[in-house]
């Protein structure tokens, strides 16, 4: 119990202090506190049901016989089993409703997040589900993507580090003959592009690390995509904008960018990951990247740009998160 008590402190107060320290030492501590959780919690459990002293002590399991009662209704040591009525007293009752109401608030989001996690863990190599196949069929690469992921000569190349799944909805489902994609607002030329169009547009490839505000972190992507630059100059800003808005395909999340970040050169809407069309799961078909700040800037399931002239307050930041989010 105190090594995972001390555990979980450690790994606590580095995923605490993530912001001051290297992110590959945020993401260690993630898989030590993980790990501490997965043995932890069923350990705690173990440990909880076999430490009852009404499960070590037979006595405590029963009642001390009264004077006259019958000799071969008794136990040895002048005990006799309870009647249900007398089977659990108050203070006991009390007891195990507590404990009952820990299990369950517990005990089921811990093998939910496990199931969760080891699910995470087999994506990249999944396909499934028909909207999916739908789309990886019309899909295409640009030059150079398999260079860049380092595909080739007996070195398969790709990410370093596994994506966990986050959502705020339930997961979406999109299908390629009605998905579209919108590019509106405060622009000269608004449009909206089928998944068919939206794939002739010109893309390009980039090599970059991908970093959650809870701590984890990917090396190393290989995304390739629209710069959202070349995509606003498709649809001519108009001069009175200022920030940049991006819609979920979940119809809930949403954020924005000053229009001096949504120009950076490293900022894309991306619809491959290492060469291979980017999971539902991890925000596909299209989504935002933007590797100089945490991800929760980066849109999953984009299927619309705004232009706006007045600031825009996203989901996470209206919930505390910093609105510059600088890794």
């Amino acid at each position: 119990m105190l090594i995972l008590l001390v555990g979980w402190l450690l790994s606590g107060i580095v995923l605490w202090q993530f912001r001051h320290l290297p992110p590959r030492w945020a993401n260690n501590a993630l898989v030590v506190h993980d790990l501490l959780t997965w043995v932890g919690m069923p350990y705690i459990l173990f440990h909880s049901i076999t430490r009852i002293q009404w499960m070590r002590r037979p006595e405590r399991r029963t009642i001390r016989a009264e004077a006259g009662e019958s000799a071969e209704a008794l136990q040895p040591g002048g005990y006799r089993s309870p009647t249900p009525a007398q089977w659990v007293t108050r203070r006991q009752f009390l007891k195990w409703s507590f404990g009952v109401a820990m299990a369950v608030a517990t005990v089921p989001p811990f093998f939910v997040g496990l199931a969760r996690c080891r699910d995470s863990e087999e994506l990249p190599g999944r396909n499934g589900g028909r909207h999916e196949r739908y789309f990886i069929r019309r899909q295409s690469h640009a030059s150079g993507t398999r260079a860049a992921a380092g595909f080739g000569a007996g070195n398969r190349g790709g990410a370093e580090g596994r994506f966990r799944v986050y959502t705020v909805t339930r997961l979406p489902s999109f299908d390629s003959q009605t998905w579209t994609f919108t590019l509106d607002g405060l622009v000269d030329r608004p449009a909206v592009w089928s998944w068919e169009r939206f794939l002739a547009i010109a893309r390009k490839v980039q090599v970059s690390d991908f970093h959650c505000v809870t701590g984890w972190s990917v090396y190393r992507n290989t995304w390739e995509g629209i710069p959202l630059s070349e995509l606003l100059k498709l649809a001519g800003v108009n001069p009175k904008a200022k920030y940049v808005k991006f819609y979920s395909g979940d119809g809930e999340y949403t954020d924005a960018l000053s229009l001096e970040q949504a120009n950076m050169d490293d900022v894309m809407v991306a619809i491959l990951h290492d060469g291979k069309p980017i999971h539902r799961d991890y925000g596909g078909p299209a989504r935002l990247i933007v590797p100089k700040m945490y991800a929760y800037k980066s849109v999953k399931w984009l299927n619309r740009i705004e232009l706006v002239d007045k600031p825009h307050t996203g989901y996470w930041e209206e919930r505390g998160y910093d609105n510059d989010a600088w890794v």
